[in-house]
């Protein structure tokens, strides 16, 4: 009996001084970007996030697929800097962090996206006192423009005959201004840049960023927003001498 329970004692020792510790679970590593994209220019932010409570020191190696590394190298939070010729494109934020076992996969990364560029194209229409009664359905061409395209602003650039009478002007765009306003345009995204001048009497009709229509008003006589409309054309007109 007492051999017996010698062999069980030692077998039950054995199994005790030969169990293996629990495995540590590696931790998992997560890379967090901008929440949107990013206009070209600006700054882009990345944090990588370590899981499962990973302690000790640890370091960080940041690679961008493009763009400049412009603070936080050797961090757990870079910052990138875009440019303006990187519109529509992504950015890929790699790390590589060290410290860690080596059984564990140091690479986290993440992508996040730069905004395109603003739109360039214009669309214009023309009409002037002779061909007004049949061409204000291009006006619904121009708002189709707006509604189409909403980060582009409406620009109505209109020259007056300075020879002629002030209701002749007047009744001219007055007419462009009430048929915008039957069609429910969107006067707020509207700009009236009026000159008068010895030339013909027109109105052009522009969906351009609205940078773009800033410029384009630089010169003119009068510059009112749709919403302004009846309280600021009169600035324009003064009775003939």
């Amino acid at each position: 009996m007492r051999l017996i329970f010698s062999t069980l004692l030692f077998t039950v020792l054995c199994v005790t001084i030969n169990a293996q510790p629990a495995t540590v679970p590696c931790p998992e590593i997560t890379v967090i970007g901008p929440s949107g994209v990013t206009m070209g220019g600006d700054l882009m932010k990345f944090t990588a996030s370590i899981g499962n409570g990973q302690a000790g020191k640890l370091g960080y190696d940041w690679r961008v697929s493009s763009g400049t590394i412009e603070s936080g190298q050797g961090t757990a939070t870079i910052e990138v800097r875009t440019t303006k010729d990187m519109g529509g494109s992504n950015v890929t934020a790699t790390v590589k962090v060290t410290g860690m076992s080596a059984e564990c996969s140091p690479i986290g990364s993440e992508i996040a996206g730069v905004a395109p560029p603003p739109i360039v194209c214009y669309f214009s229409y023309i009409i002037n006192r002779a061909n007004i009664g049949n061409n204000l359905f291009l006006l619904d061409n121009f708002l189709s423009e707006l509604t189409n395209y909403p980060e582009l602003h409406g620009l109505i650039s209109i020259k007056l005959n300075e020879r002629e009478s002030r209701a002749l002007k007047l009744s001219f765009i007055n007419r462009v201004y009430n048929f915008l306003v039957l069609r429910k345009a969107p006067l707020s995204r509207i700009t009236f840049a009026v000159k008068k001048g010895p030339f013909e009497t027109e109105a052009e009709f522009w969906a351009v960023p609205v940078e773009r229509a800033k410029v384009m008003s630089d010169g003119s006589d009068l510059v009112i927003n749709g919403t302004e409309y009846k309280q600021k054309i009169n600035d324009i007109f003064k009775p003939n001498k």
